[in-house]
């Protein structure tokens, strides 16, 4: 995998400016957070266990973190390293209203959604992308005849993928060689599209392209443990998906529901080994494993299967929860993270770097930041000393003499917990 530093050389203007952006929002950005990252030695770890070379026999991990812990980072660093290695990646957001555990049917229309996403950002259905340009390499612009039809035998010989997947999946293909400008064409590829997201009729759908049932809560789980050969026949090296939980949708199912998410989930983890090419990583917040009314710890075989959250530092390999409130982090990570957005902004603004403040400057400003912030505060120290990074730097882009870091920390600090508060109450 090319490194921080030559990744940092490469980096095109609009590419520094969109990390930019998504820092100012307080969010991870979905391409380049390894470029700001330290500390990449446990998501490193991970590659080296489980991305590198491609996935292979399904495999199933947690990772319990605090709120402000760093999930999504780790999950935008994980997806970096997994595209490295030519792996498809899906991040979920798990949510009551779209996608709860306890309907398998969402989950499946979310993945296959998701699939993709961070490398055809500006596609509405970016998994459609991944198939039309594997379907271009191997049958050209023209999608012809005899490339496409190699890829229907490829599909059908792959008796991994649940049948009416391939049937929707060749459907699919057989209408490319009509191109964009024949309205039936388009219009039964958005159909076909829709089948994953549980749009449309079982009637239609077995009418006009023999598949013979709809996605439902029976064989959700199935197509679900399909999707890992799906990426492969598409070229890919196997299929990530992202799980976040971090908006605890567990805590506020209902009783049944809430048992049909946790029957779910362990069902997945009984049979996760015979997906081959897939592997979820599930991400959710300490409360998951021990609130006393809706934590795992109610149900027993679930709790038998995950376990506790370790004391530890996680281990890729044998723990099966990873603990990442317990990363080690290096004496002087905030100011190496200062020192990298630097570098990002001046990729980004590079007739503006005389102004920026030198490397020292902004380490020494982002020490005295994490300095007054208290260690056990609800707010993260990372999110304080990014959010104060970028503060500095783009009043310095803009000639806006540099406030004093105690102001600076109370400023950030009532943004960040004014967004909570807002979140909240929405």
């Amino acid at each position: 995998m090319t490194s921080p530093d030559q990744a940092m050389m490469s980096l095109r203007v609009a590419e520094a400016e969109h990390i930019i952006d998504s820092l100012r929002l307080g969010v991870p950005p979905r391409r380049g957070t390894a470029l700001y990252s330290t500390g990449m030695d446990f998501p490193q770890a991970v590659s080296k266990r489980f991305l590198v070379g491609g996935l292979r026999s399904g495999r199933i991990k947690f990772v319990a973190g605090s709120w402000g812990a760093g999930k999504t980072h780790l999950f935008r660093v994980l997806t970096e390293l997994a595209n490295s290695e030519g792996i498809l990646v899906s991040t979920v957001e798990l949510a009551q209203d779209s996608a709860a555990f306890n309907r398998m049917e969402q989950i499946v229309g979310r993945v296959v959604a998701s699939a993709g996403l961070n490398e055809w950002p500006a596609s509405a259905q970016p998994f459609e992308s991944v198939v039309r340009d594997q379907a271009r390499r191997r049958s050209g612009d023209a999608f012809e005849a005899a490339g496409i039809d190699a890829m229907c035998r490829d599909l059908w010989a792959d008796d991994r993928i649940v049948p009416d997947v391939r049937r929707v999946l060749e459907s699919y293909l057989r209408t490319l060689p009509y191109g964009d400008a024949d309205p039936q064409a388009v219009q039964d590829r958005a159909i076909l599209m829709d089948w994953f997201q549980g749009r449309g009729t079982a009637g239609e759908m077995r009418r006009r392209f023999s598949v013979n049932s709809m996605i439902s809560p029976e064989t959700a789980r199935e197509v679900l443990s399909s999707l890992g050969a799906v990426a492969e026949w598409l070229g890919r090296k196997g299929l990530l998906v992202l799980l976040d939980e971090s908006e605890m949708s567990h805590s506020v199912m209902r009783k049944s529901a809430r048992q049909k998410a946790h029957n779910n989930l362990l069902h997945l983890i009984n049979t996760i080994g015979d997906a081959d090419g897939l592997m979820l990583v599930y991400a959710a917040v300490p409360e998951f494993w021990l609130d006393e009314e809706t934590g795992i710890k109610t149900y027993g075989a679930l709790y038998q299967r995950i376990g506790d959250i370790p004391g530890t530092p996680p281990r890729p390999l044998r723990d099966k929860v990873w603990n990442i409130d317990r990363l080690d982090r290096a004496e002087d990570a905030y100011a190496d993270v200062a020192a990298r957005i630097r570098a990002i902004y001046a990729r980004a603004y590079a007739s503006d770097v005389a102004s920026l403040p030198t490397e020292e400057e902004i380490k020494q400003a982002v020490r005295q930041l994490a300095g007054q912030h208290p260690e056990w505060h609800a707010v993260s120290h990372w999110r304080i000393v990014v959010q104060g990074a970028v503060r500095i730097l783009d009043e310095a882009v803009e000639g806006v003499e540099a406030l004093p870091i105690e102001r600076t920390y109370r400023d950030i600090l009532d943004i960040i917990q004014s967004a909570e508060d807002a979140e909240t109450a929405s």
